[in-house]
């Protein structure tokens, strides 16, 4: 069985990493800023490293993750994983 869980990462402010159970999060929208897919690698890693194997994929989502696209500064980041 994989697992789906979103795990947010403000990409203004770099606070810690929240995982959101639902609801809605307001904030500004931007324009696309060019970091934003470095973020996500930055902080795709730093999970990698924690998940381990039991990681299957990762995967930048939301509206963050279109270039050129303005957004809320919000990094999603959908891990997959196996049974933890």
């Amino acid at each position: 069985m994989e697992i789906y869980f979103k795990i947010t990462l403000n990409a203004e402010t770099q606070d810690e990493p929240q995982i959101i159970e639902g609801g809605e999060m307001f904030g500004e929208v931007v324009p696309y800023c060019t970091k934003w897919p470095e973020q996500y690698r930055q902080e795709a890693e730093a999970i990698s490293q924690i998940l381990g194997d039991k990681l299957v994929a990762i995967h930048h989502i939301g509206s963050t993750s279109v270039p050129g696209l303005a957004a809320k500064p919000i990094i999603d980041i959908m891990p997959v994983v196996h049974q933890i």
